[in-house]
């Protein structure tokens, strides 16, 4: 190797490959010494070998090349060619090239010693296809780069990881495991296919769920506080937060909440049927008198139907009939129903997307009222499911007098609706349903 005059690059490959010898460890200090440019892509080079699996030098291997460079810094024959090239940029004093000789070496070496103690982490993979990604400090994503443990990304993409697993997000993840061939679900969705002949085991962790499989294809979405599990091809195994495990059959569905899961697919029973109900509403109450329902009605641009169900709430009016801040309206059953067959509510809904929370309350065994958040979190109409297991008592000073205190029961449901706390707004319901045990029915 003729070290005087090679580029940068073959300078740098050669150090990194340990082929460098003296006169060229002396051409590279020199070059670095003298070339902020130069020592940036250095750097960047060095980064990139001390990620890269297989290619990354041993901390016992690569420290003491850089020593190298230090003792031929310190050598006299060094220290001549420093002076050399001095008196060759005669614009230059002598001590700043000193320094920025001294600078480059502390800046390489503190870079591979970094890498080596935050940095040193396997990669698992590539980006494929990448829309609007980021990491997590914000920063783009782009086609072809890296994928390492614990990195976030953010955005749409396609994640190509080691097995030959292929991911589709439209979401956040973490990848959790130093492989890659478990990641953490945190927001939106996830699209998974994983190859049946390599005995790969891979998994999906969300806040409610934990999802493995081997060999399959399958979907994972995290929203309102729920992950839903859909099996394309393979069988799923599903763990829900109580320690339930189930495994799903190729088209097989699950929710999971905080509360527990159950299968969506069972039969339904519409609740009341929008499209027939008269002027008046019969069935539909709110908390004044005598203008029962002054805040349902009915109106346009439904999700399913020609007509919706329009409900108007105002907290500030609310607290002038019911001396509270909150409003609501509901559907009364008579006769009460059992319910203990049901495992969901399901509905279209469309707010006003300003974040502001309410619930869907239940009223059971004699006026005890249950209750389920939701949250406004969009202008666009969407399906919401709430599984009944996630209905808790509301608080007692929001209980009727002589309401029972025995919990959920669901053996005389008589009514359900919707109760208002924030400010004042509206929102659209349709297609109201009842989920039925998958083996039972209406």
């Amino acid at each position: 190797m003729d070290s005087e005059t090679e580029p940068l690059a073959v300078l740098t490959a050669a150090y990194l490959e340990d082929r460098l010898d003296a006169a060229g460890r002396l051409r590279l200090t020199e070059i670095l010494a003298t070339d902020p440019q130069a020592l940036a892509t250095f750097n960047s080079q060095v980064r990139i070998a001390t990620n890269l699996a297989g290619l990354r030098p041993t901390s016992a291997d690569l420290v003491p090349r850089l020593d190298d460079l230090i003792d031929h810094l310190r050598s006299s024959r060094q220290q001549r060619t420093v002076q050399a090239v001095m008196r060759r940029r005669q614009q230059r004093s002598r001590w700043p090239m000193i320094l920025a000789m001294a600078a480059a070496i502390a800046v390489a070496i503190g870079l591979v010693l970094v890498s080596q103690t935050t940095n040193d982490r396997s990669v698992i993979g590539t980006i494929g296809n990448a829309v609007a990604c980021r990491s997590a400090d914000g920063s783009p994503v782009v086609s072809g780069a890296l994928l390492h443990a614990e990195d976030r990304l953010v955005g749409t993409a396609d994640l190509h990881l080691k097995g030959g697993i292929r991911l589709h997000l439209a979401g956040e993840v973490t990848l959790a495991s130093a492989n890659g061939h478990r990641i953490r679900l945190t927001a939106g969705e996830i699209a998974c296919e994983v190859p049946a002949d390599r005995g790969l085991t891979f998994g999906v962790d969300t806040t409610t769920a934990a999802v493995s499989v081997v060999g399959t294809r399958f979907q994972v979405a995290l929203g309102d506080g729920m992950t839903r599990i859909a099996v394309e091809k393979g069988r799923v195994q599903v763990e829900d937060v109580q320690g339930h495990r189930v495994i799903l059959p190729e088209g097989g569905r699950r929710i999971c909440s905080a509360h527990g899961s159950h299968d969506p697919t069972g039969p339904l029973r519409r609740l009341f049927d929008i499209k027939n109900l008269e002027p008046g509403l019969p069935g539909w109450y709110c908390p004044t008198s005598p203008q029962r329902n002054r805040n349902v009605s009915l109106s346009t641009g439904g999700a399913l139907h020609p007509k919706v169900l329009k409900i108007v709430y105002d907290t500030v009016v609310g607290q002038a009939i019911n001396q509270a801040p909150w409003d609501w309206a509901a559907y009364a059953l008579d006769p009460a129903e059992d319910w203990r067959q049901v495992v969901a509510l399901r509905f279209a809904l469309r707010g006003q997307g300003r974040s502001r929370r309410f619930h869907a309350e239940i009223r059971d065994n004699g006026g005890e009222r249950f209750l389920h958040e939701i949250v406004d979190s969009t202008t666009e109409w969407r399906m919401v499911e709430l599984p009944l297991s996630g209905f808790v008592r509301r608080s007692q000073n929001g209980q009727p007098s002589g309401a029972p205190n025995d919990g959920l029961t669901l053996t005389k449901v008589g009514m359900v609706g919707f109760l208002f706390t924030e400010g004042a707004g509206e929102i659209l319901v349709d297609n109201f349903n009842l989920v039925f045990q998958k083996s039972a029915g209406p």
